[in-house]
């Protein structure tokens, strides 16, 4: 069972990828701000990130403290627009879901990283 962090400040959500994950035999940890996540993140040590891309600022700083922690840790972004594939790269995301296709692609993402089933 992998430990993923959820970083989500919209409750509709978290609990959208709190139940794939959750369905996936996996564990969420869940926090609604990336100063949160941040805070909690040596404690909690996840296997896996999953942040909103809320604006390249928040990102970029929840990016940076993660990649200096962890550089090996897939984080991937999900957002209702699409990020610039600059931005992506300059902060070194594994990748992007929108939101609308969390329930198709999760579940796919995860079994890649952990195994399992789709």
């Amino acid at each position: 069972m992998a430990k993923i962090m959820v970083v989500e400040d919209e409750e509709r959500y978290m609990a959208q990828i709190a139940g794939i994950v959750e369905r996936a035999g996996h564990e969420p940890i869940c926090f609604d701000g990336h100063r949160q996540a941040l805070d909690a993140y040596d404690a909690e040590r996840p296997h896996m990130v999953i942040a909103d891309y809320s604006g390249p600022s928040a990102c970029q700083a929840l990016m940076a403290e993660i990649r200096w922690k962890d550089g090996d840790i897939p984080v991937y972004v999900q957002s209702h627009g699409t990020p610039s594939e600059y931005m992506l790269k300059e902060d070194r995301v594994t990748g992007f879901i929108p939101k609308r296709k969390l329930d198709e692609r999760l579940p796919a993402i995860l079994a890649e990283h952990f195994g399992g089933s789709e």
